[in-house]
């Protein structure tokens, strides 16, 4: 983008949102980068949502956005669905988060089973990084192999082994064939340890 037309887009979008702005300063002084997850700060502040309804977002500034990614593609009803509302305030009155088996654990998976053949069970996780650790844990221990391929500028989760190459600078991208692994975080082990397990894949040509 040009220098000077994102000058002019990052001032109009200060310019509109100056609460966002004042709750991104308070929450850096309790939450580490102000986020609940790194991937979700960007310059100059991230919005800070107030509410949602159907396809769309509202900030703490009032101002409306089409909402394109529903909660990365899990949302895909929309926002406050009547239908889910009225079954989330159920459930809230029958108690949340027992930590134990319920009949909503085979009513769900048997939902996903009839719907999709390939799928023969279903195991639910907390997080996308937690459903990523276990798939590469099971397909390991299937095969009888340690590498893994991950797809290169491609987010797979925030464990050791998927925060690679999730968005390297241009400048440390490497040869498109042959990608070079870029850690994204500091305390993830170093780059020649990866080498031997993990192999980036690029369809960059």
């Amino acid at each position: 983008m040009d220098v000077d037309l994102w000058s002019d887009v990052e001032a109009t979008y200060r310019e509109r949102t100056p609460r966002s702005r004042e709750l991104y300063g308070e929450t850096a002084e309790h939450v580490p980068a102000a986020v609940g997850s790194t991937f979700r700060e960007w310059t100059p502040h991230p919005l800070y949502i107030d509410r949602a309804e159907g396809v769309h977002l509202q900030d703490v500034d009032g101002n409306r956005y089409l909402d394109f990614g529903m909660n990365n593609g899990a949302g895909m009803s929309g926002h406050a669905h009547p239908a889910l509302v009225e079954a989330i305030q159920d459930q809230a009155e029958q108690g949340t988060l027992y930590t134990k088996p319920s009949e909503l654990l085979v009513e769900a998976a048997e939902a996903i089973t009839e719907r999709w053949d390939a799928v023969d069970t279903v195991r639910f996780t907390n997080s996308g990084t937690e459903s990523t650790m276990h798939a590469i844990r099971v397909a390991r221990a299937h095969s009888g192999r340690d590498k893994i391929l991950k797809i290169e500028g491609s987010y797979h989760g925030v464990h050791d082994y998927a925060l690679i190459s999730k968005s390297a600078p241009r400048e440390k991208l490497g040869h498109p064939k042959r990608p070079t692994k870029v850690v994204e975080s500091d305390g993830v082990p170093s780059r020649s340890r990866f080498g031997r397990s993990v192999r980036s894949s690029s369809s960059r040509s």
